[in-house]
């Protein structure tokens, strides 16, 4: 079921994307709204372009291993949804050329088309009385500025931390920051877990403390309508992803902390694949331990090492 739900996504995209004979013949999609609300209707948002060429991908890849894995399942499967080998062919070829509008002036990949065109609406500049901008501002107006609402090429960014290194996450920071007003309660813990990934955990202490009192301090002033889940649990995900500096995707388990000066330590279990784990570290050193599970290959503050259950692997880290 997992597998028709990323096939049919990507039968989604597939049908809404179109070539553009003016790029080349790469693959755009337009009037969408990224995650950023305040920017709506517009043509190649990154995020969009990049999360789209992400789920063709990942569909035709499984779809194929299903076709190579299991002939009598991939028959029914092809029976429930229609989706061929040939189909897949055309998401690759869709994910392949895909089109992310990148800014060669500023070195960031631009939110969309014409998002880097528009004038700054900088946070500095914004008085908190006509904060969220949503309830002092028409839409209409809101729309003709650089200004966020949250992040939205960040976003992508965050989700793909392999991908970017942290020079290049600290050039898009410093770009969109400015111009984003956090009037979503989403926003801060992904700032926080961006800088603390791109090696300022002082910047990223800042937007944790404000993700995790948003409802503490009523920071947005409408905690009397209930608490913001969504920011618990990003609060939760800047201290594993950001400050544990945790990864788990395709190509393994890495564990790499940074700490802000106010902590003298940070522990934490999580689990993963059947496993318990659990990560301790100081400004100086970290030690992760394999409490329940088989042997588990991971990478700690890039030393590649096997864990063993119930014995300790130290790494020294200098800071």
């Amino acid at each position: 079921t997992g597998l028709e739900i990323a096939a049919l996504a990507a039968r989604f995209y597939a049908h809404r994307t179109s070539a553009m004979p003016r790029r080349g013949g790469l693959y755009g999609f337009f009037t969408v709204t990224g995650p950023n609300e305040y920017t709506a209707l517009v043509d190649n948002n990154t995020y969009t372009n990049a999360m789209a060429a992400f789920t063709l991908e990942f569909a035709a890849r499984e779809v194929r291993r299903l076709a190579e894995e299991d002939a009598d399942e991939f028959r029914a499967f092809t029976e429930r949804t229609g989706i061929t080998l040939a189909e897949t062919e055309t998401w690759l070829t869709i994910a392949e050329n895909i089109y992310l509008p990148w800014d060669e002036r500023e070195e960031i990949f631009a939110q969309d088309d014409t998002f880097l065109d528009k004038p700054k609406l900088l946070t500095r500049d914004i008085p908190p009385e006509c904060r969220p901008l949503l309830l002092h501002m028409h839409y209409l107006d809101i729309y003709r500025f650089q200004v966020a609402k949250q992040p939205d090429v960040l976003l992508w960014l965050y989700l793909f931390p392999r991908k970017f290194s942290p020079a290049v996450v600290r050039r898009h920071l410093d770009y969109y920051e400015p111009i984003t007003v956090h009037d979503s309660s989403l926003s801060p813990s992904v700032f926080a877990a961006l800088w603390a990934r791109a090696g300022d955990p002082e910047r990223a202490y800042a937007y944790l403390r404000y993700a995790a009192r948003i409802d503490l301090d009523n920071l947005h002033g409408d905690t009397r309508h209930g608490v913001h889940l969504a920011a618990m649990g990003g609060t939760y995900q800047a201290l594993l992803e950001g400050f544990g500096g945790v990864i788990a995707d395709e190509e393994g388990l890495a564990i790499s902390p940074r700490l802000p000066r106010a902590w003298n330590s940070l522990s934490f279990r999580f689990r993963y694949r059947g496993r318990l784990l659990e990560v301790c570290a100081t400004h100086e050193h970290t030690e992760v331990r394999l409490l329940a599970g088989k042997p588990l290959p991971a990478t700690v503050h890039g030393v590649r090492m096997e864990l063993v259950p119930k014995k300790p692997e130290a790494i020294r880290r200098e800071w």
